[in-house]
């Protein structure tokens, strides 16, 4: 590949991401104020906005990356693919949970003595409570679950994982780096670091099996599942311990399914 094309795949990645924070900015300020008028639930604009990005990203990533003779195409030619049968996918799912619960127990528990963590924790603790009070609940859930994993597979394993990766010639650097934006992406500091560890496993997992719509089916059910435990729980007490539980005795599965089998 010549060097300009690897510039501009690069540049491709800093564009869509600095689009993609003006337009957060212009979709929470001066759409939202226009869409409150139709609808007064906060998670409105949050769907119309990720939609608008879903098509945008989504587009990029087929005429640019996955049509017939793209530069991608080229590059993975040869590149052995891991192939993970349904159960696989969600037990995968499950195991990604499992490692955000352990993050946030050490978090509150063993590192709420940092200053920078308790906050973040606070930080964090309100806006789940935000937006579980200020959102019907099914509008927040397609919110979070649907458009979430849509919008942000397109845009970071789609695009900035593909530019990446043609830019530097580098598997590895994509995984990491698009990893680690994702987890800035996500902005307070606790959330910040699961995103990125969960980042860089969606990268992985997307790299070794080639399929965008893997990490997007993994990212709904890790998504789904966490927001609908704590409803169940509010019926059935005691599910989202359950929840919980399995997450954890799922994480062994997450590196079992995802081992080397070359």
């Amino acid at each position: 590949m010549k060097k300009s094309k690897r510039i501009l795949f690069l540049l491709l990645a800093i564009g869509v991401g600095i689009f993609d924070q003006a337009f957060q900015i212009f979709n929470y300020g001066y759409l939202k104020k226009y869409l409150d008028r139709i609808c007064s639930d906060q998670s409105f604009a949050g769907v119309v906005g990720s939609s608008i990005e879903l098509i945008i990203f989504a587009s990029i990533f087929y005429f640019v990356f996955y049509r017939r003779g793209s530069e991608l195409r080229n590059f993975d030619r040869d590149y052995k693919r891991l192939k993970l049968k349904n159960y696989q996918i969600f037990l995968i799912a499950l195991g990604l949970s499992g490692t955000t619960e352990v993050w946030l127990y050490i978090a509150e528990n063993y590192l709420s003595f940092i200053p920078a963590i308790k906050n973040s924790l606070d930080l964090f603790n309100k806006a789940m409570n935000y937006n579980q009070g200020e959102s019907s609940f099914i509008l927040a859930l397609i919110y979070g679950t649907v458009l979430a994993a849509l919008m942000e597979e397109f845009l970071f394993r789609g695009i900035i994982h593909n530019s990446i990766k043609l830019s530097f010639r580098s598997r590895l650097l994509a995984i990491l780096l698009t990893g680690i934006v994702f987890g800035i992406w996500h902005g307070i500091l606790v959330q910040a670091i699961y995103a990125a560890l969960g980042g860089i496993f969606f990268s992985y997992i997307y790299e070794r099996t080639g399929k965008i719509s893997v990490t997007i089916a993994i990212h709904f059910i890790s998504n789904f599942i966490s927001s609908i435990a704590p409803e169940l729980d509010k019926i059935l007490p005691g599910t989202e311990n359950f929840y919980e539980l399995v997450t954890l005795f799922s994480i062994p599965f997450l590196f079992y399914y995802l081992r080397d089998k070359k």
